[in-house]
């Protein structure tokens, strides 16, 4: 899924307007549209839609708009599983992925809306991590995710959490463009100044445009640096003189410093506690088992 060249991005964080019952009760939020990141990979066999993450004890209602030339093909799944989609003429699979903080599946239902797809979930007493991806391994995508976001959790003592702010919606303030003063105990990982970046000629491509499998930023938060790291960490292991599971062990390793460092990066842009953190974590774990899943059918050059 080639990427062009990040820019700063002037735009708010998605902010979720909650009617708060009582503080036992579950929450209704407005319903959520989620939009392809970068419909061109379609062609490549991989779409990742926008990530969210809502509330504990809240029911949540999400609209997917489907990218251009999509539409149902099959039987929608009751409470987990994909739906077939024919786009431009070729049948694709799309599946909604929503885990918990601690890396559970959370049932959901899914209906057919005059854009794409409709989907409610309760999430409960923890945060919800809730997304899509368009492709035949999603699956294995949903697993990857499922494991990062456990092995986070170990790594952070047991913290069942994205890191989510408590302040009602309403009260949540818009973040400007640039890192947040409050987080000065992070650092920025950043674009090594021997990475080359030229996707239009440079072979193969995938290994020189940044972030390929995911947006080269998340709102403010910028990704090329983690992205171009992996990028130089894959093209010194497919020139070794390495039998294909041995590249693929080495390569998996690239991708678990992937997610680190987009976490690392996440935690430079927005402070500990607040939702810009939560959103961005929680969409990390998504990129992260992306690579990881393209890695699972690496050929090794």
């Amino acid at each position: 899924m080639p990427s062009a060249q990040a820019e700063p991005i002037n735009q708010a964080e998605p902010i979720n307007s909650v009617q708060q019952e009582s503080s036992n009760s579950v929450q209704q939020e407005d319903t959520i549209t989620l939009a392809p990141t970068d419909a061109s990979g379609l062609a490549e066999d991989l779409v990742i839609f926008e990530t969210m993450v809502s509330e504990p004890k809240a029911k949540v209602s999400l609209q997917y708009d489907l990218p251009d030339g999509c539409t149902v093909k099959g039987n929608l799944p009751a409470k987990s599983g994909s739906v077939k989609l024919t786009c431009n003429g070729e049948t694709k699979e799309f599946a909604p992925v929503v885990l918990g903080a601690d890396g559970s599946k959370i049932p959901w239902t899914l209906t057919s809306t005059p854009e794409g797809l409709g989907l409610t979930y309760t999430s409960e007493k923890a945060e919800a991590l809730a997304t899509g991806v368009i492709s035949d391994n999603s699956e294995l995508i949903i697993k990857e995710a499922s494991a990062s976001i456990k092995k986070t959790n170990k790594e952070m003592s047991g913290s069942v959490s994205f890191s989510f702010d408590n302040t009602k919606a309403s009260e949540r303030l818009r973040s400007s463009v640039g890192p947040d003063p409050r987080t000065t105990s992070a650092h920025l990982v950043t674009v090594p100044s021997h990475y080359r970046y030229c996707p239009h000629w440079c072979k193969p491509k995938s290994l020189h445009d940044y972030c390929t499998w995911s947006p080269d930023q998340w709102f403010k938060a910028d990704f090329r640096g983690p992205c171009a790291i992996h990028d130089l960490g894959i093209e010194e292991t497919r020139k070794k003189p390495m039998n294909l599971e041995q590249k693929r062990n080495e390569r998996r390793m690239h991708d678990y410093r992937f997610g680190a460092n987009l976490r690392t990066n996440c935690a430079y842009f927005y402070p500990a506690g607040t939702l810009g953190r939560s959103h961005c974590n929680g969409a990390t774990h998504i990129y992260q088992s992306a690579v990881l899943t393209a890695t699972a059918n690496w050929d090794g050059s």
